[in-house]
């Protein structure tokens, strides 16, 4: 993956984590980060 893209994907897990911790600001920030990701990288496979 390029530095592009990486960057990129990085912002859209920040974007994500930012909504869902306003949505649910009683998560830890790991496990935020965690399901963001899991979300992002997820997306992009299908």
């Amino acid at each position: 993956m390029n530095d592009e893209a990486e960057a990129e994907k990085i912002e859209e897990i920040a974007m994500l984590a930012a909504k869902i911790l306003f949505e649910k600001p009683k998560l830890k920030y790991s496990e935020v980060i965690q399901l963001a990701k899991e979300i992002v990288e997820g997306g992009k496979e299908r």
